[in-house]
């Protein structure tokens, strides 16, 4: 998946984010070896190259939401220490560090362009269900665009390419034609803006919506591309799609046509 110089991936890498269906995040606790067997030969029919835990060095996932950084200097030497000390451990896979879409939008001080010489690339999470900036459906211009946009203005910001590291939509909160239409229109679009890659939030749905945090917002453990009885939404009918059709064409190959028009955001 990597080049020579594991700065960056040599294709469009599809992988996904994955939690087993009947333990969730419980799964450091309660491993199944026959239940995550069986759901990594379902990942691999499906077409997915990567799953998100063993692919890379992630330093942490959405830094501002575990702590507070004091001032992006100090947010920049954390970030600074653990990569250079993994580098040493590990001069093999890549190290970033999972940024969300709190990085773009507000001062939460793990600001891209700050971090970017201590990341082999750029990650970002988009989920216009969480921003005001994004009041129209989830299939709407607005929102089907947000995840290519943040990539493209990380990758702006920091002089990274950018993987769509997380972005997802809840089943339970749309209707499957509405769930196609927004994957559709979302990682095809990905692809043809030059994020490296796309991982959606999660493989499947999960049992544990009364222990937190999902006790307090169930709809998250609908987040999946299969049910929990293991059959595959409409979501995950699309990453199939979207699988084909990278099997056929290359898109890190193709020559991306310069922006013709801009986006002006005021502060």
């Amino acid at each position: 998946i990597y080049d020579a110089s594991y700065k960056m991936f040599d294709r469009f890498v599809l992988g996904v984010n994955y939690w087993p269906r009947n333990h969730g995040m419980d799964m450091w606790k309660e491993w199944a070896p026959s239940e995550i067997a069986a759901e990594f030969s379902q990942i691999r029919e499906m077409g997915f190259q990567a799953v998100r835990i063993f692919l890379l060095w992630d330093l942490c996932n959405e830094p501002d939401l575990a702590f507070e950084a004091p001032s992006a200097e100090s947010a920049r030497t954390w970030n600074k220490i653990l990569y250079q000390e993994l580098k040493k451990q590990d001069g093999l896979h890549p190290v970033t560090v999972g940024l969300h879409q709190g990085s773009l939008l507000e001062d939460n001080h793990f600001r891209p362009q700050e971090l970017a010489p201590f990341n082999d690339f750029m990650c970002m999470h988009a989920y216009p269900l969480y921003t005001s900036l994004c009041p129209d459906s989830p299939d709407s211009l607005r929102s089907t665009y947000w995840p290519s946009f943040l990539c493209k203005l990380s990758s702006a910001l920091s002089g990274k390419p950018t993987l769509m590291e997380e972005f997802g939509v809840s089943s339970q909160l749309i209707s499957p034609e509405m769930e196609r239409r927004y994957y559709e229109s979302v990682v095809f679009s990905l692809a043809a803006n030059g994020a490296l890659g796309v991982f959606p939030w999660c493989f499947a749905d999960f049992i544990g919506r009364q222990k937190k945090p999902y006790d307090a917002a169930p709809y998250e453990a609908g987040f999946g591309l299969t049910s929990t009885d293991g059959k595959i939404k409409p979501l995950g009918e699309v990453m199939i799609k979207l699988a084909r059709v990278l099997e056929k064409v290359a898109f890190n190959s193709l020559q991306r046509e310069k922006a013709s028009a801009a986006m002006i955001l005021p502060r």
